[in-house]
């Protein structure tokens, strides 16, 4: 990894350029179709109205219908893959990270599971992946480097993309204020006024939140509805229309109960039973949502997606409000699930273990040029001791990816299973963390490249 230190864009677009190769050659830059694909390749373009009032957001849509033949589409996500990486490369950089470090973190991310694993799907997965790992960089470069306008924009423009592209990035808008706070209080700013340290976290919620506002404000305008997209209900449906019986129906608000019975009725027709733990309750989430709720739905409000979702998103509230102990098993299963996932995919994501390879290698360089160095009368070598990696490049992005991580599977965990393809953007920045960790380790007295 010297020469990558030395030379981090080259070495960077090096890299880029075998893992594509790879990718290429063992097929996996050839597309796969998922159950969802299809809700994003027949998107409604045909009005405001049509392209806001459906169970997606625009951004993923569009994106397929600029790369016009699905056959591009692993190809530009990989190449948008290694573009958002450049842009984390070039924020830690300007965030005050050595060349060394900066290229340790960017490498890895390139064999994360957004470009590896991801990129082949028609999905919005990778993309958003992708524009999440931009929005950090641009995140790290305004908090701790200087307040350049380019990353000022970039920040908005990546975050406010990420969630459009897939709305379960929306906690970003919420995320990267409180990242902001933590990092001036306790490692960038501590002696500065809290007054300022308040200016710089204010400019930055608006910079995530105002953008996210305004975007609903249109949304309520055109479709009636306050809010990113018309999807919610059928997220919580899933878990709360798995608690429905004959007896809470009767208990449920006048409005909602035609729903109810008819998912009850839907659901006998299927002969879905009811779970009887959290394995059970994971495994029927899809059906419960999209082969039970989503028709029901359909049956009572037509073809009125956001007024099905609304009742959807009514409905799951008034029962988990009346089985809040079931609610709260799912929470303490979900949340052992997540934790599992969590760890799975850190422990095998291949940049981890290509880091494990090359700090293993580093140790025995290190363990064999040991034998010549010259010692004192007192046995102690008398070189000097390697120069400690510093604060900033040991905390900024350890707190970043810990912080990202646990507001992704905050988020993950109310609504759905904290299966892999959730909990991957979750785990996103983890191995990069791991990576400034290990350049520490393995540095020497060389000083800073």
């Amino acid at each position: 990894m010297n020469g990558v230190s030395r030379a981090p864009w080259v070495g960077f677009l090096s890299a880029a350029a075998v893992i594509g190769g790879f990718l290429a050659m063992t097929g996996r830059l050839d597309p796969v179709f998922e159950e969802d694909s299809r809700t994003y390749l027949t998107f409604d373009f045909h009005s405001p109205r049509a392209m806001l009032g459906q169970i997606r957001t625009v951004g993923y849509p569009l994106f397929l219908a600029m790369a016009g033949d699905t056959d591009r589409v692993p190809w530009l996500q990989f190449g948008i893959h290694v573009m958002a990486v450049a842009v984390f490369l070039g924020g830690l950089r300007a965030a005050g990270y050595s060349n060394r470090t900066a290229a340790w973190c960017s490498v890895t991310l390139l064999l994360g599971r957004g470009a590896v694993d991801l990129a082949r799907l028609v999905t919005a997965d990778s993309l958003a992946v992708s524009l999440a790992i931009a929005s950090t960089g641009c995140l790290v470069a305004v908090t701790a480097g200087p307040s350049r306008r380019s990353w000022w924009i970039g920040l908005v423009v990546c975050t406010f993309l990420a969630y459009q592209v897939r709305p379960a990035y929306l906690f970003l808008i919420v995320t990267w204020p409180v990242v902001a706070w933590v990092l001036d209080v306790f490692l960038l700013r501590r002696g500065a006024p809290r007054r300022a340290r308040w200016s710089r976290v204010g400019r930055i919620a608006l910079a995530t939140i105002g953008p996210f506002f305004v975007f609903c404000g249109v949304r309520w305008a055109v479709v009636g509805h306050f809010g990113l997209v018309s999807f919610g209900g059928h997220n919580l449906i899933g878990i709360a229309g798995q608690f429905l019986d004959r007896e809470l129906v009767d208990t449920l608000p006048d409005d909602v109960r035609p729903l109810a019975r008819a998912m009850l009725r839907s659901r006998v027709e299927l002969g879905h039973a009811p779970a009887g733990d959290f394995a059970g309750m994971e495994a029927m989430y899809n059906p419960t949502a999209w082969q039970v709720a989503a028709p029901s739905a359909a049956s009572v409000y037509g073809e009125d997606v956001v007024a099905a979702n609304r009742g959807l998103s009514r409905l799951a509230l008034a029962v988990l409000r009346r089985r809040p102990a079931a609610y709260a098993r799912w929470l303490v299963g979900n949340a052992n699930h997540a934790r599992r996932q969590l760890l799975t995919l850190i422990v095998f994501d291949k940049g981890t273990g290509a880091l494990l390879i090359v700090f293993l290698a580093g140790m025995a360089v290190s363990l064999v040029a040991n034998r010549s160095v010259r010692r004192t009368d007192a046995g102690i070598p008398a070189t000097r001791a390697p120069r400690d990696v510093g604060r900033l490049e040991t905390h900024l992005l350890f707190w970043t990816a810990l912080l990202f991580a646990a507001a992704k599977t905050s988020l993950v965990l109310l609504v759905e299973p904290a299966n892999d393809r959730y909990m991957t953007g979750a785990a996103v920045l983890i191995p990069a963390a791991i990576a400034a960790a290990a350049a520490g380790r393995t540095r020497t007295d060389e000083g800073r490249t």
